[in-house]
């Protein structure tokens, strides 16, 4: 795969989340907040490679869509596409979006070239080594500079994963912060001499928008228990002695 294609990332939870104005932030095309059709239509210009199939939730609505190119590796259980994307819908509405990319020995970006393209596309991060980078904004969409251990998107718990084989795995957030607007980050494989890049991975999501849907829903049952409650106890139900 040839190394302009660089771009960058994504994995399925959630459902009726209230709005929150976003950065401009987009992996490979496909902005947060796009619809559905919007982003299925970035993702093709990505890849022209890429075929897609739905997710699904358990009710059979579309809640986003796996995006795959060629394998490597035949059709073994060891094969992987080279290039696979998730995207994760809201109400339509893009909230997560994740991209791995194999690149092929030859044709491979260096690192340093890598990182640059990175911060030349989401600015200064908040952190960053030689394999991993990461941006952190709080909920007013401000980027967080400090230590990352304190910034409003610490590491939380993944949850689902999104497999394309063996080398490839997307995993979507199960926890989210309040005091997290959105986060991204990429991870990269380099080279054993680390001058170049085997894969990259890069992840982007509105955390804030879903930790106020989840809210709203636990906020919800809980009122629909206490009502349940009420009127049980209005009943005055006697036992019989």
């Amino acid at each position: 795969m040839k190394s302009s294609k660089i771009v960058l990332t994504l994995a399925a939870i959630a459902s009726s989340f209230l709005a929150h104005a976003a950065p401009a932030i987009n992996v490979s095309g496909v902005n947060l907040g796009a619809t559905q059709v919007q982003a299925r239509a970035a993702a093709s210009s990505a890849n022209k490679e890429f075929t897609f199939v739905d997710i699904k939730q358990n009710d059979g609505k579309v809640s986003g869509f796996q995006a795959k190119s060629k394998t490597i590796g035949g059709s073994s259980i060891g094969a992987s596409s080279n290039d696979f994307m998730v995207v994760l819908f809201d109400q339509g509405s893009t909230w997560f979006v994740g991209r791995f990319q194999k690149f092929e020995e030859g044709d491979r970006p260096t690192t340093l070239s890598t990182m640059s393209a990175l911060k030349e596309k989401f600015g200064p991060p908040t952190v960053s080594s030689s394999s991993s980078i990461e941006w952190q904004y709080d909920r007013s969409g401000a980027l967080y500079k400090g230590i990352p251990a304190q910034g409003p998107c610490p590491n939380g718990i993944d949850g689902p994963s999104f497999n394309a084989g063996m080398m490839a795995t997307i995993s979507v957030p199960a926890k989210f912060s309040e005091r997290c607007g959105f986060y991204i980050e990429a991870r990269l494989l380099p080279s054993p001499d680390g001058r170049m890049v085997n894969s990259l991975l890069i992840r982007a999501y509105e955390s804030g928008r879903i930790f106020d849907g989840l809210q709203q829903q636990r906020d919800n049952a809980n009122a629909a228990n206490a009502k349940k409650l009420e009127e049980e106890r209005a009943k005055a139900v006697k036992p019989q002695l």
